[in-house]
């Protein structure tokens, strides 16, 4: 089985080397270096279709005209993918707990050297995230079928759309349709989901393979 894919964004390249040496019999190490603007980072970094990232909390110590660190860049990608195995090496940990909302997002890099743990976290928080996904996706799928022969009660309905957001947010959260705008109880909702997850269905199966 292929390694998990993981992007590091560093402003340091010996860092990045230190980070790939710690790493490499886990995980596939993509090391990219931030752009100056956070938008081009955003676009190369899910470029490379990771299973999760790992961002220096630091980025502009060797870099001018980064005016963004390593918390921006967690919290951008959670705007895209909600849930999304983000992760923060720093080292200095009292400065990144004084910034990032969530402490356990945040990791010390002398973690990484002598002890497969921090690996092993990264391991397990992807497949979980993954695991979540295709038990929704399979529930779904389970629901539309069975709309297709006979009519979902209320809280069959209610349930699907709640699948249907769950899924959309977590592989691209920007383009999900609010909840609010999900209509319940009529034909043209459920109409409206059923013409709509083909495509998502086909997204799911591209992100997440089945093994």
């Amino acid at each position: 089985m292929a390694a998990p894919v993981v992007v590091y964004i560093d402003d340091d390249e010996q860092s990045a080397r230190d980070v790939q040496r710690a790493l490499y019999k886990h995980l596939s190490i993509k090391f990219i270096k931030p752009d100056e603007k956070l938008d081009d980072l955003m676009e190369k970094i899910f470029s490379f279709h990771p299973d999760a990232i790992i961002v220096d909390f630091r980025l502009s110590d060797m870099i001018l005209n980064i005016e963004y660190d390593g918390y921006s860049v967690l919290q951008q990608v959670l705007e895209v993918k909600d849930r999304f195995p983000v992760f923060i090496l720093t080292s200095n940990e009292a400065d990144a707990f004084a910034e990032v909302d969530d402490v356990n997002f945040v990791y010390e890099k002398n973690q990484l050297h002598g002890s497969s743990t921090f690996a092993e976290r990264v391991v397990k928080q992807i497949d979980k995230y993954k695991k979540k996904l295709e038990e929704k996706e399979d529930r779904l799928l389970e629901l539309i079928d069975k709309s297709k022969e006979q009519e979902l009660t209320q809280p069959e309905e209610e349930e699907l759309i709640d699948l249907d957001g769950f899924i959309e947010k977590s592989l691209d959260k920007k383009s999900a349709l609010p909840d609010e705008l999900k209509v319940t109880t009529n034909e043209r909702r459920l109409s409206d989901i059923l013409a709509r997850v083909d495509a998502l269905v086909e997204k799911v199966n591209v992100r997440l393979p089945k093994p």
